[in-house]
């Protein structure tokens, strides 16, 4: 139905690699520098348009076997003092939702250490920008299978996995 890809490729390859997939329709937000960029996949059976896009976010309501939900695709601001200003975006936009919505992508960031292994441990005040963001959005995880890591990096001389 739909693709989600972090990619740090330019609109050309991007279309390339949706026409080998077979995906007739994509969006794209271009990567900046080395840092980013979203490519959004669908296929014709999927009505999906954009209602905006920023660097960092392209929200879209999506109509799907005549189920219409709204779903924002987010790459969180590496930079953590940058963070902040996603939240709130999404914030704004969590106040004007009374229908289903769906988040999804890399957020650069987690709710608690045991959401990694390895490395020190951070404070907890660390988290606390992102819980209230996840708190006032009224966001939920869903359930998952498999590992639960999704991203693996070292730090100094540690390893760790989030």
């Amino acid at each position: 139905m739909l693709c989600l890809l972090e990619t740090k490729q330019q609109d050309e390859k991007i279309n390339e690699v949706a026409d080998e997939l077979g995906y007739p329709h994509f969006v794209t937000v271009p990567p900046q520098g080395i840092s980013g960029g979203i490519a959004i996949f669908w296929k014709n059976y999927v009505l999906a348009s954009v209602i905006s896009s920023s660097a960092n976010l392209v929200d879209m309501q999506i109509n799907f076997n005549e189920i219409s939900f709204y779903c924002s695709f987010v790459y969180g601001y590496p930079e953590k003092r940058l963070r902040n200003d996603l939240w709130q975006r999404l914030e704004v936009i969590a106040e004007e939702r009374n229908e289903p919505w769906v988040l999804m992508g890399d957020f650069n960031e987690i709710k608690s250490n045991e959401k990694k292994k390895g490395g020190p441990r951070r404070s907890e005040a660390t988290f606390a920008d992102f819980r209230r963001m996840i708190a006032n959005c009224d966001l939920h995880d869903l359930r998952s299978t498999g590992n639960r890591f999704s991203w693996t990096g070292k730090r100094y001389n540690h390893n760790f996995w989030c």
